[in-house]
C-alpha cells in the first residue's frame, strides 16, 4: 500500500507541475505577444493578422489548466470557506464540506461531458494557421477530467475525515 501512495504522490506532483508550467508558459507567451503588438503599433513593421488565434489558444489553455492547478491545491475561494466557520458542530461542518464536494463534482462532471462533446464534434479550423478548433477546445475536457478526479479524491477524504471525527461513532451507535 505504501508503494501505491508513493506512485500516486509522484503522479500528483507531476500533474501539478505540468499544469503550473503550462499556465505560466501561456501567460508568458501572451505577455510577449502583447508587447510585440504594442511595439508594432509604435513602429509598424508587419501585420499581426494571426494574433487572435494565438491569443485565443493561450487564454483558453491558461484559464483552464490554471484553474485545474489551483483546484488541486484547493486554492479557489468557496462560499463554503466562510459558511463553514459559522457551523459550530464538527459533524455538521463535515457534512457541509461533503455537500460542497458533491456540488463541485457534479459541476465538473457536467463541464467534462459538454466540453468533451464540443471538442469531439467541432470540425472548424482557425483561419490563418488552420489549427483545428478541437485542439483549442481540448484544454476544457482535459482540465475538467483532472478536476473530476481530484474532486472524487477530496470527496473521499472528507468522508474519511467525517468518519474519524470524535463523537460520530457515539452518535450513530
Amino acid at each position: 500500500m505504501a508503494m501505491f501512495f508513493k506512485i500516486t504522490g509522484k503522479i500528483d506532483l507531476f500533474i501539478q507541475t505540468v499544469l503550473k508550467y503550462i499556465a505560466l508558459a501561456m501567460f508568458i507567451i501572451l505577455m510577449v505577444i502583447v508587447a510585440l503588438n504594442v511595439l508594432n503599433r509604435l513602429i509598424p513593421v508587419t501585420s499581426f493578422h494571426w494574433l487572435d488565434e494565438i491569443v485565443e489558444l493561450c487564454f483558453a489553455a491558461m484559464t483552464f489548466y490554471g484553474t485545474a492547478a489551483v483546484w488541486i491545491k484547493k486554492g479557489h475561494y468557496s462560499a463554503g470557506n466562510w459558511v463553514e466557520r459559522l457551523i459550530q458542530n464538527r459533524i455538521a461542518a463535515g457534512l457541509f464540506r461533503i455537500f460542497i464536494e458533491i456540488v463541485s463534482l457534479v459541476f465538473f462532471c457536467i463541464l467534462l461531458r459538454y466540453s468533451f462533446n464540443l471538442t469531439v464534434n467541432t470540425r472548424e479550423v482557425t483561419a490563418v494557421f488552420q489549427i483545428p478548433r478541437s485542439a483549442v477546445y481540448s484544454c476544457m475536457p482535459i482540465s475538467a477530467g483532472i478536476m473530476v478526479l481530484y474532486s472524487l479524491s477530496f470527496f473521499i477524504d472528507e468522508i474519511v475525515k467525517l468518519i474519524a471525527t470524535p463523537g460520530i461513532k457515539e452518535a450513530s451507535g
